[in-house]
């Protein structure tokens, strides 16, 4: 008897199968379109976002002066205009105040307060003669001010380096600060983390920041303020969570094969479909399948008949030692067999189908796919 090795399908080996089962797969594809709109969606919803033009605007703003004097300092500034390509002032720092000061403050004029909650990027233009660094600086509703007074709102901060050359610089709200002295005031311990309240803003200040020279004339010009979206970020962590999904899904997918295809490793002796023998009534149920499983309409009654075992007892046999029915066993040892033709010969698929015991070629490519996820010829071509 010319003997085959059958595993079934609780083998523990695994095969990987190519991404192509896994793109066939509607269920896979249809998550993916699914995962790819949904991110579309939110990327789109906040490109929606328009930009908020502080400088030069419709007259949504508006521009104020200020210097040291309230805190007994005697800064001054010398000439100041507001036209709609510029906001240009000269100033002079003098002695008074510790640390001189003098700045513009730009304010909304329909509203109190102005919502920069969508929002992460100011865009400055700006020239400057006689200072090096601006101090720009936000300020917000104070979460604390119930809980412990002083000022109603709060100062967020960041410095800016600039040039005497008209240039745009890009500021990162989510990169500003509350200044020490500020929190100090405000009792704000230097371990409570804040953060700008960008749903409650209330103005903008600019002003020198690292006194220079005393009783020099400076000047500095505003070309524009801008406040943005930048989505770019936004992009990469909706790309990187798409391609998550999208490992996480094939994953699973290799993962339901794996277990589909587990099997304990069960050695079945049968004869090739090219054998013929003749049928023994006596022998073992067992061996009779696996003698006569090539014959179309081999049946449970037919295995009782001929080796006098009852249905109910073979039924059971094989549901407690192969984890399956009477019809799936057969179909194990008929796709297996099937397999070892694909492999070594080239018999065509339909004639492969009639000597495993299938009656139709489509029965057998329904019966292969859902044993091995793969179709005869797809088969036939990954071993070739």
């Amino acid at each position: 008897m010319n003997e085959k090795n059958l595993h079934t399908r609780n083998d523990r080996t695994f095969a990987f199968m190519p991404l192509s089962g896994f793109f066939r797969n509607q269920f896979n594809r249809w998550s993916l379109v699914a995962a790819a709109l949904v991110l579309v969606g939110i990327y789109g919803y906040f490109l929606s976002f328009r930009d908020i033009r502080v400088f030069p605007s419709q007259h949504n703003f508006a521009v104020g002066f200020y210097d040291d004097s309230a805190n007994g300092g005697h800064s001054e500034i010398v000439q100041h205009s507001v036209s709609d390509s510029a906001i240009a002032f000269d100033f002079q720092l003098k002695k008074g105040f510790l640390s001189p000061y003098v700045g513009i403050s730009i304010g909304p004029t329909r509203d109190s307060i102005i919502s920069l909650a969508h929002y992460n990027q100011i865009r400055l233009t700006v020239a400057a003669r006689g200072i090096k660094n601006i101090n720009f600086s936000l300020f917000t509703r104070n979460p604390y001010f119930r809980q412990k007074g002083n000022s109603n709102d709060l100062n967020f901060y960041t410095l800016v380096e600039i040039s005497p050359e008209k240039k745009q610089y890009t500021i990162d709200v989510n990169q500003m600060n509350v200044p020490d002295w500020w929190r100090s005031v405000n009792h704000i311990s230097p371990q409570e983390k804040t953060r700008p309240d960008l749903k409650h803003v209330y103005n903008f200040n600019m002003g020198n920041a690292y006194a220079p020279v005393l009783n020099t004339t400076c000047s500095l010009h505003i070309y524009s303020i801008c406040i943005v979206r930048d989505n770019c970020r936004l992009g990469i962590m909706l790309i990187i969570a798409w391609l998550t999904f999208f490992i996480l899904l094939v994953i699973i997918y290799h993962l339901r094969t794996w277990l589909k295809r587990k099997q304990v490793s069960i050695t079945i002796s049968y004869r090739s479909v090219e054998v013929e023998e003749e049928k023994q009534p006596d022998e073992n149920f067992i061996d009779y399948i696996n003698r006569s499983f090539q014959e179309h309409e081999l049946s449970l009654e037919q295995v009782s008949e001929q080796t006098g075992v009852t249905p109910r007892r073979i039924a059971h046999f094989i549901q407690e030692t192969y984890d399956c029915n009477f019809k799936t066993y057969i179909n194990r040892i008929r796709i297996n067999e099937s397999q070892r033709l694909l492999r070594e010969t080239d018999l065509p698929i339909g004639e492969i189908a009639f000597k495993v015991g299938f009656g139709n070629q489509s029965h057998f490519n329904r019966v292969f796919k859902n044993l091995t996820e793969l179709s005869p010829s797809q088969y036939r071509e990954s071993v070739r």
